[in-house]
């Protein structure tokens, strides 16, 4: 009996650990966010987004990105698809914008293989404008 229980507490302890280490990890996932590098790529309706999240090197990611006209401060948001390269990088196109129009921008990241991946938390803001 002594070792029965002995047993059932080992099990209870790894489960209790993995559990634990699960959690952990995707607390620091979400911990960590994405950058957007400066947007030098734009037209009168469309901005190049250089996108940086090193955890996820060459995955194929969604993006959501949440765009802000300052202007108006109408809020905007789209979900792209990507493939991060070796470095963690990539650029999402962003179309549809208006021209001579101030935008900010942020992002945020999960991986497309697996259902249950969660967004990491939103990157800090870029600002960019668009040509005439």
């Amino acid at each position: 009996m002594e070792k029965l229980q002995k047993k059932s507490i080992s099990l209870a302890g790894i489960v209790l650990g993995l559990v634990f280490s699960l959690m952990f990890s995707e607390a620091v996932l979400a911990a960590t966010k994405p950058k957007i590098s400066t947007i030098e790529h734009k037209t009168s309706t469309t901005a190049k987004l250089p996108i940086t999240y090193k955890t996820y090197k060459n995955k194929k990611v969604k993006v959501k990105v949440k765009i802000t006209n300052k202007a108006t401060n109408k809020v905007t948001t789209v979900t792209k698809s990507a493939e991060l390269d070796y470095q963690g990088k990539d650029k999402v196109e962003i179309t549809g914008l208006t021209a001579a129009t101030e935008y900010s921008f942020k992002v945020k990241i999960r991986k497309i293989s697996s259902s249950d991946s969660k967004y990491t938390s939103y990157s800090s803001s870029k600002t960019a404008e668009t040509e005439e």
